[in-house]
């Protein structure tokens, strides 16, 4: 969202300079995409797998973080092979933040959830063994799913993370929103 130069929406919306995007970036592409509707800082982050320096990408990602515990708004990360450094990193703050497309081990997820951190599922629940057994052992409490830009719609992602977790649909779908009024309605 930030620095695209597309009119801001009237709805809710989250926006955050992508750590792909860093080049050329500039500090006013974030403050000047925040308004009422923003209810969130991202997606911003560390990707490790991408050429862009890595104190380029801590430089950028902590600005953000100060930005949102400035304004109370919760963060949603993209991590790609840094997930030590953003823990370290964000423990420094006081925010509230979701990994974005979680693809990770069980073992990795307990230690984000023991960090503070939110986890959200994405399409690869269809096809990781690995990431179902993450969101098997992780509590409801700390769940969220998303579609991001695949083709499975967002009720197709709850129908197989309640089968995943052997959660009710109707209760999984409870959890998520009780999740959402938590992490996203805080007042500024």
């Amino acid at each position: 969202m930030a620095g695209s130069g597309e009119p801001l929406p009237e709805t809710p919306y989250s926006t955050g300079i992508h750590p792909w995007k860093l080049e050329g970036a500039r500090q006013e592409w974030l403050t000047e995409s925040i308004t009422p509707q923003t209810i969130a800082i991202g997606e911003t982050g560390l990707d490790y797998a991408i050429s862009t320096a890595r104190e380029e990408q801590e430089k950028w990602f902590r600005f953000q973080l100060e930005y949102a515990e400035k304004l109370g708004l919760p963060v949603i990360i993209h991590c790609v092979k840094a997930y030590n450094e953003i823990m370290q990193i964000v423990k420094g703050y006081n925010i509230r933040a979701i990994i974005h497309g979680f693809t990770g081990s069980a073992q990795l997820a307990s230690q984000l959830i023991k960090s503070g951190f939110y986890l959200s599922f994405g399409e690869n629940l269809t096809r990781s063994p690995k990431t179902q057994d993450a969101l098997k052992s992780i509590d409801p409490g700390h769940m969220f799913f998303e579609t991001d830009t695949c083709d499975i719609s967002i009720k197709e992602i709850y129908i197989i993370a309640s089968e995943i977790t052997g959660i009710p649909l109707i209760l999984l779908k409870e959890e998520v929103y009780n999740n959402y009024i938590k992490i996203f309605t805080h007042d500024r």
